[in-house]
């Protein structure tokens, strides 16, 4: 069953993180720890802001987006960070990601 354009839910982050470094860590021989990488991104606390599609219990699409304030010499910016924009395989899901960003742009 297809479900998606939503929100991530708690149990579900391990999976996204995995999703995501077997993506774009694992095929340049990097060890699958992109939660370590972004912390801010990919955590429990940011959960409303990781955007999913899921098939059968696996999420096969992601988007993650962070907003907060960052302190640059001095001075508070509001920023965003979007991150990680990424489907599982090229499938008929291959366009996901673009409908999932798509949500989250707006």
């Amino acid at each position: 069953m297809l479900e998606g354009l939503r929100a991530a839910k708690l149990g579900e982050l391990p999976k996204i993180i995995s999703l995501v470094s077997e993506i774009f860590l694992v095929p340049v021989g990097l060890s699958p720890i992109i939660d370590e990488l972004f912390p801010l991104l990919l955590n429990t606390n940011n959960l409303e802001n990781l955007r999913v599609m899921v098939k059968d219990g696996q999420s096969i699409s992601y988007v993650g987006i962070w907003e907060g304030k960052l302190l640059i010499y001095g001075l508070w910016f509001n920023v965003g960070m979007i991150g990680a924009i990424c489907t599982q395989g090229v499938s008929n899901y291959y366009f996901s990601s673009l409908f999932i960003f798509s949500d989250v742009a707006t």
